[in-house]
């Protein structure tokens, strides 16, 4: 006698979870692909994240007030599709923030700067083909792995004539290494991005931080939704229940154990042992081929250009305060255990060794 009201609570139970679930899903799929990032990005299934279709905004600098925009596939300039149209040839440009470059304006990004260089279309012998059109392709925060799989859909719809990879070892040894970014969680992007490895084959293989929310999250906007919105609330009340990484020592303990500051200084470490830092440069390495195999596929020009980190370039604030917390936790000068040009010197020696054409900034 008794199954029969637990049978109707259980049924009036599941039709209300269900039509709970539907309701969030419709909600979500009105209001858009989920933002989980400050910058102008959205959630994307492939790269974890890209830019904001259409997105605009003013900002100001010294000279006034500017206008930031991205164009219809969450670019910033010319689309590629214009390009290819044109049938004047392209050069893309693959890279994160520092080539999308937010707070500068348009006419002052590099690849803005190397449409002005190239002749106009008129500007040469009668006859001659246009010049090539140069497309920014570039997504904030993205490492090297994400930027390879973006590459090879880039290539399934045109054949460039040169493709320029910014590699900007202080950030991307660490957004393409599962391994390292456990240990420095940074940005909201670190659990959302899938850490390509190359398989035996050279395909590109994409691994995920919690690859059990990953598969939800690409299947369901819902879910993505809802997961934001819990880990915001997590996140006020302390709570790590709901974090992608587990707890990570900060510079005091990393100090204690003899090691730097901040994870990302370890890969300037003179004397550094063989280990995670090693494996990292060799899975880098290996995205790095893996770009250019691809590129070389389609006959076209590959070229890396090394980004350095701000504080390789100049002395700042920061820069001056890890100095001291240095001095203060390991008792010796920052200069005496870092060697500021490291990561310069090891891609020198792998682009040699490869024969591939690179440029230091």
């Amino acid at each position: 006698m008794t199954t029969g009201p637990i049978w109707k609570l259980l049924t009036r139970t599941t039709v209300l979870i269900v039509v709970a679930l539907l309701g969030l899903e419709a909600f979500a799929l009105l209001t858009g692909p989920v933002r989980y990032h400050a910058a102008p990005l959205q959630l994307d299934r492939t790269l974890g994240f890209r830019g904001i279709p259409g997105f605009e905004a003013r900002l100001k600098d010294d000279a006034g007030t500017y206008e930031v925009r991205l164009n219809r596939q969450g670019f910033r300039g010319p689309l590629l599709e214009d390009a290819a149209a044109e049938g004047s040839g392209s050069i893309l440009f693959y890279g994160d923030e520092e080539l999308t470059g937010l707070s500068v304006r348009e006419e002052d990004l590099v690849t803005a700067r190397l449409q002005e260089r190239l002749p106009s279309e008129g500007g040469g012998p009668a006859g001659a083909p246009a010049s090539p059109r140069v497309v920014n392709l570039g997504i904030p925060d993205t490492g090297t792995g994400q930027q390879l799989l973006e590459h090879l859909a880039t290539l399934e719809r045109t054949t460039p004539d040169v493709v320029v990879l910014a590699f900007h070892p202080s950030d991307d040894l660490i957004d393409d290494n599962l391994e390292l970014a456990r240990e420095s969680p940074r940005l909201p992007g670190d659990g959302l991005r899938p850490f390509v490895a190359i398989d035996a084959e050279g395909e590109p293989e994409p691994g995920y931080a919690n690859p059990l929310r990953a598969g939800l999250r690409a299947r369901s906007a819902g879910f993505a939704l809802l997961e934001k919105q819990l880990g915001r609330l997590a996140a006020r009340q302390g709570m790590r229940t709901l974090a992608h990484f587990p707890p990570t020592l900060g510079p005091t303990s990393r100090m204690e154990r003899r090691g730097l500051p901040l994870v990302w200084m370890e890969m300037f470490r003179t004397g550094q042992d063989a280990g995670e830092w090693e494996r990292a440069w060799e899975h880098d390495f290996a995205l790095v081929r893996a770009f250019r195999r691809a590129t070389e596929e389609r006959s076209a020009r590959f070229l890396v250009v090394v980004v350095p980190g701000e504080h390789q370039v100049q002395r700042t604030a920061r820069t001056v305060a890890l100095e001291y917390q240095v001095r203060r936790g390991l008792g010796l000068k920052l200069d005496r255990i870092v060697d500021w040009n490291a990561p310069e010197k090891r891609l020198q020696d792998f682009f040699e060794a490869e024969g591939i054409e690179f440029v230091s900034l």
